[in-house]
């Protein structure tokens, strides 16, 4: 860390204020196109704004390994060949009276995950939403029947990468859809969030032990207050614009 107004280095420090210099790492909430300040110095540069304000700025030095290549590769060969319907998300949107979400429900075995996201499913289902529940085991014995059932972290993997394209299409058909998981990790997440836009996602956790890691949008306590965590859950879709007020 230097201090650009005298020059003076800091190993010290844990922050970067005014006037310093320092490298830093960037964690990104999605994928960002940049290129190096060795391959070209224009676009390597970036500003750091917040609240309509910048606050700093810098060059790009180098791109860290990205353990997830292989899943934006897919995405990116995906999105090339994909042929779109006619009828835009917008005019679904309209005509469903909702926006396209993934809602998904996470939490430890036995904490009642599976009857929240039934009992979500009905009752969006009885206001008149289009709503599915897709439980991430009915994707391990259909469509990943091909994949053995281990492990290990590349098999794991796949399965969530074949689920989240799964979501992609009901989403790209205007479904919310509702879907359960056992204790999610990370990078299960950011397989998620890879192959479905990020934006489009709602998780959920039932229970009081969050996964290390894991950002969630609303915590429910689940077990035998199913009501009120539904209740919640459909609380925050209407906060979050996934269901239109009548």
């Amino acid at each position: 860390m230097i201090d650009a107004s005298n020059l003076n280095a800091d190993e010290g420090k844990d922050r970067v204020e005014r006037h310093d210099v320092a490298e830093v790492v960037f964690s990104l909430g999605k994928a960002l196109a940049f290129d190096l300040a060795a391959d070209n110095r224009e676009t390597s540069r970036f500003v750091v704004v917040d609240d309509y304000e910048i606050h700093g700025g810098g060059i790009i030095l180098e791109d860290l390994p990205d353990s997830h290549t292989w899943v934006r590769e897919s995405v990116i060969n995906r999105n090339t060949q994909w042929v779109k319907s006619i009828i835009s998300v917008e005019e679904r949107a309209e005509r469903y009276n909702q926006q396209p979400t993934l809602v998904l429900i996470t939490g430890e075995r036995g904490v009642g995950r599976r009857r929240v996201a039934k009992e979500l499913e009905a009752r969006l289902f009885a206001t008149g939403k289009v709503v599915y529940y897709l439980g991430f085991g009915s994707v391990l014995h259909g469509m990943d029947a091909d994949i053995e059932h281990n492990r290990s972290d590349a098999t794991r993997e796949e399965h969530i990468r074949r689920f989240a394209e799964i979501a992609h299409i009901l989403l790209d058909a205007g479904v919310i859809l509702v879907s359960t998981a056992v204790g999610l990790f990370p990078d299960d997440l950011e397989i998620i969030k890879t192959v479905v836009d990020s934006s489009r996602i709602e998780t959920i956790l039932v229970g009081e032990n969050a996964m290390p890691g894991v950002s969630y949008d609303l915590q429910v306590p689940g077990g035998d207050q199913v009501e009120e965590s539904v209740k919640a859950i459909r609380f925050l879709l209407q906060d979050h614009g996934v269901i239109f007020k009548a």
